[in-house]
């Protein structure tokens, strides 16, 4: 009995903390794959800071793709990697939407994301 109650303790403690980087972050929404093995959908978090930008895609609740870097006027922006991969987008003061072809778990996958103000 106290082995089910102490897993059941710690599934709560490891869901409320990938939940609490969802409930600080600017933006929150997800993401959807159209093209590629990559799983059909997921969360995204946007971290907005002046004209910096930090998007998190989540899998399963991890994160299994990050991209940082700036905005410029309107609120546009396109991350782009050395391999190639890429987020792109515009912010706006409620919402937030673009596309995204990047290399999650070794599948390469692009789709469209949405998201907004937290």
């Amino acid at each position: 009995m106290k082995f089910h109650a102490f897993f059941l303790l710690l599934s709560i403690g490891l869901l409320s903390a990938c939940d609490s980087k969802f409930k600080r972050s600017d933006y929150m929404g997800g993401f959807t794959t159209q093209y590629g093995e990559c799983t059909d959908t997921g969360d995204i978090t946007i971290d907005h800071i002046d004209k910096k930008i930090k998007i998190g895609f989540y899998c399963f609740l991890k994160e299994c793709a990050s991209m940082e870097g700036n905005t410029s006027q309107g609120g546009f922006f396109h991350l782009e990697n050395k391999q190639g991969n890429y987020i792109q987008g515009q912010i706006l003061p409620d919402e937030a939407k673009g596309t995204w072809s990047l290399n999650i778990k070794n599948q390469s996958c692009s789709g469209q994301w949405t998201a907004s103000k937290n």
